[in-house]
């Protein structure tokens, strides 16, 4: 079977801005779908820990206030992100992502930072992880 016509992990991320080494997760959803199955989404709205720029709410409309107010702890939303992305990824199912380098990244930098297993890790090694 062709890997477009099952279940795909549909990834996205924003961010505090563009630097993967340095800025932070804001919010991530994940849209699983196909594969014969009921679409799921899963959405986090994140507390980066730091202020966001007026350029980077200007791209995705949230400010620090909102985040601080609404938005998940980062370590904890990030365990969730890559947890759930993981499970997918054990299964074989492929992540779709506009901008893949540039979220996977920021996503493996933000468990570094917070000290948690990355996707990598939790998916098996690099093997497995079709993008």
């Amino acid at each position: 079977m062709s890997w477009h016509i099952g279940r795909l992990a549909a990834f996205d991320l924003e961010t505090t801005g563009t630097d993967t080494e340095h800025d932070r997760i804001v919010t991530a959803a994940i849209g699983l779908v196909g594969g014969g199955q009921d679409a799921e989404q899963h959405a986090w709205l994140v507390d980066p820990g730091v202020e966001i720029p007026a350029g980077a709410t200007a791209v995705h409309g949230i400010t620090t206030e909102r985040a601080r107010a609404e938005g998940r702890p980062a370590a904890e939303a990030v365990a969730q992100i890559i947890g759930v992305l993981a499970d997918q990824v054990r299964v074989g199912v492929p992540i779709v992502a506009f901008n893949a380098r540039f979220d996977l990244t920021i996503l493996d930098r933000e468990a570094r930072r917070y000290g948690l297993p990355t996707l990598v890790e939790q998916a098996g090694g690099p093997d497995g992880l079709r993008v």
